[in-house]
Protein backbone atom coordinates (compact mmCIF):
# COMPACT_ATOMS: atom_id res chain seq x y z
CA UNK A 1 0.00 0.00 0.00
CA UNK A 2 1.41 3.37 -0.77
CA UNK A 3 1.90 5.40 1.90
CA UNK A 4 -0.41 8.72 2.91
CA UNK A 5 1.01 11.93 2.05
CA UNK A 6 -0.90 13.43 5.26
CA UNK A 7 0.30 12.23 8.81
CA UNK A 8 -3.62 12.81 10.30
CA UNK A 9 -5.07 12.10 13.42
CA UNK A 10 -8.79 10.27 13.14
CA UNK A 11 -11.47 11.82 15.17
CA UNK A 12 -15.18 10.88 15.68
CA UNK A 13 -17.77 13.69 17.31
CA UNK A 14 -20.68 11.91 18.64
CA UNK A 15 -23.96 12.25 20.69
CA UNK A 16 -24.27 8.94 22.86
CA UNK A 17 -27.86 10.07 24.09
CA UNK A 18 -26.66 8.62 27.65
CA UNK A 19 -27.43 5.00 26.45
CA UNK A 20 -24.88 2.71 27.82
CA UNK A 21 -24.77 0.30 24.53
CA UNK A 22 -23.96 3.25 22.14
CA UNK A 23 -21.18 3.88 24.49
CA UNK A 24 -19.51 0.38 25.11
CA UNK A 25 -20.34 -0.36 21.15
CA UNK A 26 -18.44 3.19 20.29
CA UNK A 27 -15.19 2.35 22.68
CA UNK A 28 -15.03 -1.18 21.49
CA UNK A 29 -14.31 0.38 17.65
CA UNK A 30 -12.46 3.20 18.80
CA UNK A 31 -9.04 3.18 17.16
CA UNK A 32 -5.70 3.66 19.05
CA UNK A 33 -4.91 7.23 17.54
CA UNK A 34 -8.39 8.35 17.14
CA UNK A 35 -10.12 11.23 19.55
CA UNK A 36 -13.37 11.32 20.01
CA UNK A 37 -15.71 14.63 21.08
CA UNK A 38 -18.52 13.26 23.38
CA UNK A 39 -22.22 14.90 23.94
CA UNK A 40 -24.54 12.92 26.22
CA UNK A 41 -22.67 10.10 27.61
CA UNK A 42 -23.28 8.10 30.35
CA UNK A 43 -21.58 9.46 33.28
CA UNK A 44 -21.54 7.85 37.15
CA UNK A 45 -19.64 9.62 39.69
CA UNK A 46 -18.12 12.28 37.34
CA UNK A 47 -16.57 9.84 34.47
CA UNK A 48 -17.76 7.62 32.13
CA UNK A 49 -17.16 3.42 32.51
CA UNK A 50 -15.40 1.08 30.48
CA UNK A 51 -13.12 3.56 28.59
CA UNK A 52 -10.41 1.68 26.78
CA UNK A 53 -7.27 1.99 28.85
CA UNK A 54 -5.32 3.00 25.36
CA UNK A 55 -7.27 6.92 26.29
CA UNK A 56 -7.66 9.57 28.89
CA UNK A 57 -10.95 10.78 29.45
CA UNK A 58 -11.92 14.63 30.00
CA UNK A 59 -15.01 15.05 31.64
CA UNK A 60 -15.66 18.98 33.33
CA UNK A 61 -16.28 19.01 36.59
CA UNK A 62 -19.16 20.68 37.70
CA UNK A 63 -21.93 20.55 40.57
CA UNK A 64 -24.59 18.93 37.71
CA UNK A 65 -24.21 16.29 35.62
CA UNK A 66 -21.86 16.72 33.14
CA UNK A 67 -23.63 15.88 29.26
CA UNK A 68 -20.26 16.49 27.13
CA UNK A 69 -16.67 14.69 27.32
CA UNK A 70 -13.86 13.76 25.83
CA UNK A 71 -11.25 11.11 24.63
CA UNK A 72 -7.86 11.23 23.86
CA UNK A 73 -5.11 8.55 23.08
CA UNK A 74 -3.11 8.64 26.72
CA UNK A 75 0.29 10.05 24.74
CA UNK A 76 -1.72 13.04 23.57
CA UNK A 77 -3.13 13.76 26.70
CA UNK A 78 0.17 14.12 28.06
CA UNK A 79 0.42 17.89 26.14
CA UNK A 80 -3.18 18.29 26.40
CA UNK A 81 -4.67 21.29 29.23
CA UNK A 82 -8.24 21.28 30.03
CA UNK A 83 -9.19 25.18 29.91
CA UNK A 84 -11.32 25.27 32.83
CA UNK A 85 -12.62 28.87 32.30
CA UNK A 86 -14.67 27.75 29.68
CA UNK A 87 -15.87 24.66 30.99
CA UNK A 88 -19.35 23.97 32.31
CA UNK A 89 -21.55 20.49 32.44
CA UNK A 90 -22.73 21.34 28.75
CA UNK A 91 -18.72 22.75 27.17
CA UNK A 92 -15.80 21.16 27.58
CA UNK A 93 -12.31 22.92 25.74
CA UNK A 94 -8.85 20.90 25.79
CA UNK A 95 -5.79 22.91 24.46
CA UNK A 96 -3.99 19.83 22.44
CA UNK A 97 -0.74 19.71 21.03
CA UNK A 98 -1.06 17.34 18.06
CA UNK A 99 1.79 17.74 16.45
CA UNK A 100 5.26 19.38 16.63
CA UNK A 101 3.70 22.21 14.60
CA UNK A 102 0.22 22.13 15.73
CA UNK A 103 -1.25 22.90 18.67
CA UNK A 104 -5.11 23.52 18.77
CA UNK A 105 -8.20 23.89 20.57
CA UNK A 106 -10.48 21.18 20.63
CA UNK A 107 -14.69 21.48 21.94
CA UNK A 108 -16.94 19.40 22.84
CA UNK A 109 -20.24 21.37 23.21
CA UNK A 110 -24.09 20.53 24.11
CA UNK A 111 -26.71 23.61 23.42
CA UNK A 112 -29.74 22.29 25.39
CA UNK A 113 -32.90 22.76 23.62
CA UNK A 114 -34.55 24.36 26.46
CA UNK A 115 -31.86 26.99 26.65
CA UNK A 116 -30.85 29.82 24.89
CA UNK A 117 -27.50 29.09 21.82
CA UNK A 118 -24.76 30.18 23.89
CA UNK A 119 -23.84 32.55 22.08
CA UNK A 120 -21.30 34.10 24.79
CA UNK A 121 -19.85 31.17 25.20
CA UNK A 122 -18.81 30.73 21.35
CA UNK A 123 -17.10 34.34 21.35
CA UNK A 124 -14.96 33.90 24.07
CA UNK A 125 -13.95 30.64 22.52
CA UNK A 126 -13.42 32.03 19.36
CA UNK A 127 -11.49 35.06 20.70
CA UNK A 128 -9.63 33.57 22.73
CA UNK A 129 -8.84 31.36 19.47
CA UNK A 130 -7.43 34.12 17.64
CA UNK A 131 -5.72 35.92 20.45
CA UNK A 132 -3.66 32.76 20.80
CA UNK A 133 -3.20 32.46 16.74
CA UNK A 134 -5.01 28.59 17.59
CA UNK A 135 -6.87 26.70 14.86
CA UNK A 136 -10.21 25.86 17.02
CA UNK A 137 -12.33 22.77 16.31
CA UNK A 138 -15.27 22.12 17.87
CA UNK A 139 -18.04 19.54 18.14
CA UNK A 140 -21.50 20.29 18.98
CA UNK A 141 -25.09 19.05 19.08
CA UNK A 142 -26.85 22.30 18.58
CA UNK A 143 -30.84 20.93 18.99
CA UNK A 144 -31.04 24.01 15.96
CA UNK A 145 -32.48 23.78 12.51
CA UNK A 146 -30.99 25.77 9.46
CA UNK A 147 -30.28 24.66 5.97
CA UNK A 148 -27.13 26.30 6.39
CA UNK A 149 -25.82 22.83 7.45
CA UNK A 150 -28.10 20.68 5.53
CA UNK A 151 -31.47 20.67 7.62
CA UNK A 152 -34.98 21.02 4.85
CA UNK A 153 -36.18 24.23 7.42
CA UNK A 154 -35.08 27.02 9.75
CA UNK A 155 -36.34 27.80 12.73
CA UNK A 156 -35.75 30.84 15.31
CA UNK A 157 -32.76 28.93 16.99
CA UNK A 158 -31.11 28.03 14.08
CA UNK A 159 -31.41 31.59 13.03
CA UNK A 160 -30.00 32.88 16.21
CA UNK A 161 -27.36 29.69 16.15
CA UNK A 162 -26.10 31.06 12.50
CA UNK A 163 -26.11 34.56 13.35
CA UNK A 164 -23.72 33.67 16.16
CA UNK A 165 -21.25 31.65 13.79
CA UNK A 166 -21.11 34.75 11.53
CA UNK A 167 -20.23 37.46 14.11
CA UNK A 168 -17.18 34.99 15.26
CA UNK A 169 -15.93 34.08 12.28
CA UNK A 170 -16.94 30.27 12.78
CA UNK A 171 -16.66 28.14 9.40
CA UNK A 172 -19.31 25.11 9.27
CA UNK A 173 -17.62 21.85 8.15
CA UNK A 174 -20.88 19.98 7.49
CA UNK A 175 -21.32 18.72 3.72
CA UNK A 176 -24.48 17.71 2.56
CA UNK A 177 -27.69 16.97 4.37
CA UNK A 178 -27.95 13.50 5.44
CA UNK A 179 -29.38 13.93 9.00
CA UNK A 180 -27.30 13.03 12.40
CA UNK A 181 -30.52 12.45 14.54
CA UNK A 182 -33.23 10.01 14.08
CA UNK A 183 -36.63 10.16 16.44
CA UNK A 184 -39.75 9.06 16.80
CA UNK A 185 -40.93 12.20 15.38
CA UNK A 186 -38.69 12.10 12.67
CA UNK A 187 -34.98 13.21 11.41
CA UNK A 188 -33.13 16.04 11.31
CA UNK A 189 -29.88 17.44 11.14
CA UNK A 190 -28.64 18.91 14.46
CA UNK A 191 -24.75 18.18 14.91
CA UNK A 192 -22.42 20.39 13.34
CA UNK A 193 -18.45 20.69 13.24
CA UNK A 194 -17.21 24.01 13.36
CA UNK A 195 -13.74 25.58 13.18
CA UNK A 196 -12.15 28.72 12.48
CA UNK A 197 -10.03 30.30 9.83
CA UNK A 198 -6.79 28.62 10.99
CA UNK A 199 -8.25 25.49 10.98
CA UNK A 200 -9.31 25.12 7.46
CA UNK A 201 -6.64 23.52 6.28
CA UNK A 202 -6.58 20.96 9.12
CA UNK A 203 -9.87 19.15 8.84
CA UNK A 204 -10.50 16.76 6.40
CA UNK A 205 -12.99 14.04 4.82
CA UNK A 206 -15.97 15.18 6.95
CA UNK A 207 -18.70 12.78 6.80
CA UNK A 208 -21.83 11.31 8.56
CA UNK A 209 -21.18 7.44 9.50
CA UNK A 210 -24.40 5.68 11.00
CA UNK A 211 -21.99 2.65 10.87
CA UNK A 212 -20.67 3.72 14.32
CA UNK A 213 -23.74 4.63 16.24
CA UNK A 214 -26.28 2.90 18.44
CA UNK A 215 -27.00 5.98 19.33
CA UNK A 216 -30.46 7.98 17.70
CA UNK A 217 -27.63 10.38 16.61
CA UNK A 218 -25.22 9.76 14.04
CA UNK A 219 -21.83 9.70 14.40
CA UNK A 220 -19.38 12.77 13.06
CA UNK A 221 -16.27 11.69 11.61
CA UNK A 222 -13.15 13.70 9.67
CA UNK A 223 -9.15 14.03 9.89
CA UNK A 224 -7.17 16.36 11.70
CA UNK A 225 -4.02 16.88 9.80
CA UNK A 226 -1.47 16.71 11.65
CA UNK A 227 1.83 16.77 9.60
CA UNK A 228 2.89 16.03 5.98
CA UNK A 229 5.78 14.23 3.70
CA UNK A 230 5.54 16.49 1.18
CA UNK A 231 4.59 20.16 0.57
CA UNK A 232 0.71 19.91 -0.79
CA UNK A 233 -1.20 22.82 -3.21
CA UNK A 234 -3.62 22.92 -5.73
CA UNK A 235 -2.74 24.08 -9.42
CA UNK A 236 -5.42 25.97 -11.15
CA UNK A 237 -3.53 24.61 -14.42
CA UNK A 238 -4.70 20.97 -13.75
CA UNK A 239 -8.01 21.98 -12.57
CA UNK A 240 -10.76 19.97 -14.68
CA UNK A 241 -13.25 22.85 -15.45
CA UNK A 242 -15.49 21.27 -17.37
CA UNK A 243 -16.06 18.63 -14.35
CA UNK A 244 -16.02 21.66 -11.59
CA UNK A 245 -18.70 23.53 -13.76
CA UNK A 246 -21.05 20.23 -14.05
CA UNK A 247 -20.42 19.77 -10.24
CA UNK A 248 -21.06 22.90 -9.13
CA UNK A 249 -24.09 22.93 -11.69
CA UNK A 250 -25.53 19.36 -9.70
CA UNK A 251 -24.82 20.78 -6.48
CA UNK A 252 -27.05 23.68 -6.47
CA UNK A 253 -29.92 22.02 -8.58
CA UNK A 254 -30.34 19.75 -5.65
CA UNK A 255 -30.62 22.05 -2.91
CA UNK A 256 -33.74 22.97 -1.47
CA UNK A 257 -33.65 26.93 -0.51
CA UNK A 258 -31.15 27.89 -3.76
CA UNK A 259 -34.07 29.01 -6.05
CA UNK A 260 -36.32 30.46 -3.67
CA UNK A 261 -36.75 34.40 -2.47
CA UNK A 262 -34.70 35.19 0.12
CA UNK A 263 -36.77 35.78 3.56
CA UNK A 264 -34.21 37.81 5.39
CA UNK A 265 -30.54 39.19 6.52
CA UNK A 266 -29.89 35.99 7.79
CA UNK A 267 -31.38 33.74 5.40
CA UNK A 268 -29.24 35.73 3.39
CA UNK A 269 -25.75 34.64 5.15
CA UNK A 270 -26.82 31.52 5.01
CA UNK A 271 -26.83 31.18 1.28
CA UNK A 272 -23.37 32.82 1.16
CA UNK A 273 -22.21 30.52 3.60
CA UNK A 274 -23.71 27.55 1.62
CA UNK A 275 -22.11 29.18 -1.94
CA UNK A 276 -18.73 29.29 -0.07
CA UNK A 277 -18.70 25.89 1.00
CA UNK A 278 -20.22 24.43 -2.28
CA UNK A 279 -18.12 26.16 -4.51
CA UNK A 280 -14.85 25.04 -2.43
CA UNK A 281 -16.07 21.09 -2.13
CA UNK A 282 -16.39 21.25 -5.95
CA UNK A 283 -13.39 23.06 -6.92
CA UNK A 284 -11.28 20.43 -4.16
CA UNK A 285 -12.76 18.01 -6.31
CA UNK A 286 -12.21 18.75 -9.64
CA UNK A 287 -8.54 20.17 -8.80
CA UNK A 288 -5.82 17.64 -7.52
CA UNK A 289 -3.45 17.83 -4.82
CA UNK A 290 -0.01 18.00 -6.35
CA UNK A 291 2.92 17.22 -3.34
CA UNK A 292 6.47 19.19 -3.35
CA UNK A 293 9.51 18.71 -0.57
CA UNK A 294 8.75 18.00 3.04
CA UNK A 295 7.19 20.67 5.07
CA UNK A 296 4.41 21.11 8.00
CA UNK A 297 0.33 21.13 7.54
CA UNK A 298 0.36 24.31 9.05
CA UNK A 299 2.01 25.45 5.54
CA UNK A 300 -0.29 23.63 3.39
CA UNK A 301 -0.97 26.35 0.03
CA UNK A 302 -4.58 27.23 -0.13
CA UNK A 303 -6.13 28.30 -3.24
CA UNK A 304 -9.65 30.18 -3.31
CA UNK A 305 -12.76 28.67 -5.51
CA UNK A 306 -13.63 30.30 -8.55
CA UNK A 307 -16.72 31.91 -8.92
CA UNK A 308 -17.65 31.79 -12.79
CA UNK A 309 -19.86 34.94 -14.18
CA UNK A 310 -21.37 32.20 -16.57
CA UNK A 311 -23.00 30.00 -13.23
CA UNK A 312 -23.96 33.18 -11.18
CA UNK A 313 -25.75 34.22 -14.33
CA UNK A 314 -27.84 31.43 -14.14
CA UNK A 315 -29.30 32.00 -10.98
Amino acid sequence: MARSKFNSTPVIQINLGKRITAANSLFKELKLNQLCLIQEPVIRNNKMCNVPTSHKQFVPHTSGRARVAALLPKELAKSTMVLGKFNSADSIVLRVKLSKDITLLLASIYMDITSDIPSGLLTRLSTYAETERLPLIVGADTNAHHTAWGHLTCNSRGRELLQALNANNLVLCNTGNTPTFFGRLGHSVIDITLTNTLGINLLRNWRVNSELSLSDHQALTFDLASGTTSSARRSLAKCDWTLYQQLVESHFSRHPFWFQPVASPEDLNARQNFLSQALRSCFETACPITYGLHTSSAQLSSVQAPVTNKFLAKQ
